[in-house]
């Protein structure tokens, strides 16, 4: 499948403010000192196009788009993906790294066109907030799994099963190959959405995706909760942190913690 790449020209503050303007249309994002980088499917872009180019005339931006082949995709991870410590306790390398030296939870990702590497400040504090909480034998919903590392983690802290589900096929593959990278064995991975949520309860849904698409599936996440199951979500701004809390307690669930970082926040719910 084609492989669109959106190019804008932005200072950091910027594009921290385009990818919250910019989530529903894009499936991965990449910052670096002078321009965010929008991956999405071509189709995507054909759709889309017009609602995208009219968040950018607000400015204006600069940007340009060009089609990247899959393995050209790869080739820039590659390049890009350095190996990373979170917390002193986990560390994630691709499997071209040499593994740590240290005694540290190790965790190999290749991320093919998925997102989700550690890297970024959402699945870094994701993986904070699971170190905090004891997932021994409890079970764990992975809702846009992406990569699979939340649920690779989950499996490493000795969770008693996993269902990770994402709806790109692609993802859905990435995590399939990189479970069997960490020979993690109670996982269950589902392309699909909500509808591939199984009738059983979860102790602990994780949920590190975009503020729109979190609004609109939180009421269904939280119906597979167990009582008293507890709720980790990412993937929103820091602005949109009282908006999210505000929604979260109005279907029942009680706010617990909030983590902030890099403009990102990452927050821990309990069902009540």
């Amino acid at each position: 499948m084609p492989t669109l790449k959106l190019s804008i020209r932005a200072s950091q503050q910027e594009q921290e403010i385009l990818m919250a303007k910019l989530e529903a249309f894009f499936y991965a994002f990449q910052e670096d000192d002078n321009s965010l980088l929008c991956y999405c499917t071509e189709k995507e872009w054909n759709e889309n196009k017009l609602r995208v180019e009219n968040v950018l005339r607000d400015k204006p931006f600069n940007f340009y788009v060009e089609l990247i082949a899959d393995e050209n995709w790869n080739e820039t991870w590659e390049k890009n993906f350095k190996p990373i410590t979170i917390a002193d306790k986990v560390h994630i390398r691709a499997s071209f790294h040499e593994s740590p030296k240290q005694e540290l939870i190790d965790i190999i990702i290749n991320p093919k066109m998925s997102f989700g590497t550690g890297h970024h400040a959402t699945t870094e504090m994701m993986m904070e907030l699971m170190l905090d909480l004891n997932l021994g034998n409890r079970s764990v919903l992975d809702f846009g799994a992406g990569t699979g590392i939340l649920s690779v983690l989950a499996s490493k802290l000795y969770s008693k099963s996993i269902v990770s589900i994402d709806n790109e096929e692609w993802a859905y593959n990435n995590m399939i190959e990189n479970f069997e990278l960490n020979h993690v064995r109670n996982t269950s991975a589902k392309l699909g959405s909500a509808d591939q949520i199984s009738e059983s309860k979860f102790d602990v849904v994780l949920a590190n995706i975009n503020r729109h698409i979190l609004l609109e599936y939180l009421p269904a996440l939280i119906s597979h909760m167990s009582t008293s199951g507890i709720l980790l979500l990412s993937g929103i701004l820091e602005t949109d942190v009282e908006e999210m809390k505000a929604f979260c307690e109005s279907i029942n669930l009680q706010h617990q913690k909030t983590k902030v970082r890099n403009n990102w926040a990452s927050m821990q719910f309990q069902l009540n």
